[in-house]
């Protein structure tokens, strides 16, 4: 089988993102019958939802693991991805700023995520691995994608399990502090145990 992972570029005030070192770091990763395909998405609001597609029509995957950072404490698996854009102040980095609309115009208004939450999360608890369901992916570029690519999914009738991480930021990202962060090397062990687990139970 082959799990096809995104993470985003840095960006903003940001010179590292973690997810931008997973999908470099587990693409080419291969498990007994497992093959991951690891890919950097550019956050660049009209940009997105072409890249998100063509990565799953170019790769076919039997699994859609996306990824992106957020000032949580622990590793979020997001419920559902919603039909609404509000960057506030943050540009993405093609420098737009997009804010209280749609991101598709009259299309569905959420999508639930098909990956088996309640059983990943307790088996990362088992193995250590700080780790909670999330009801909000926000409503920037990583809600974006999220809801692109269950769209897309939808649109294509595919039944893959596909869904969205949200994982803490880097200490480097938090000098000051105030922002809550998990070392690099926690954040890795938790997506190889994700990537096992999704590798078990496909």
């Amino acid at each position: 089988m082959k799990i096809l992972l995104t993470g985003f570029e840095k960006f903003g005030k940001y010179s590292v993102n973690p997810t931008e070192l997973l999908a470099n770091d587990l693409n080419n990763v291969k498990l007994i019958n497992t093959e991951v395909v690891g890919r950097v998405i550019k956050l660049n609001y009209m940009e997105i939802r072409e890249q998100i597609r063509e990565l799953i029509d170019e790769h076919n995957p039997d699994v859609l693991l996306m990824s992106g950072q957020a000032g949580r404490s622990v590793i979020s698996l997001e419920k559902v991805a919603i039909n609404w854009v509000d960057s506030g102040n943050t540009p993405y980095n093609c420098g737009s700023i997009v804010n209280a609309q749609e991101l598709n115009s009259g299309g569905d208004k959420a999508f639930f995520s098909s990956l088996p939450l309640h059983p990943l999360k307790e088996y990362l608890h088992k193995k250590g691995i700080p780790a909670e369901i999330s009801y909000s992916a926000g409503s920037y570029g990583c809600n974006q994608i999220f809801y692109e690519a269950m769209s897309y999914l939808n649109h294509l009738g595919s039944k893959i399990p596909a869904g969205f991480v949200h994982v803490p930021l880097l200490p480097v990202q938090s000098l000051n502090g105030k922002s809550p962060t998990m070392d690099y090397s926690l954040i890795k062990k938790g997506f190889d145990e994700i990537i096992q687990f999704l590798s078990n139970h496909h």
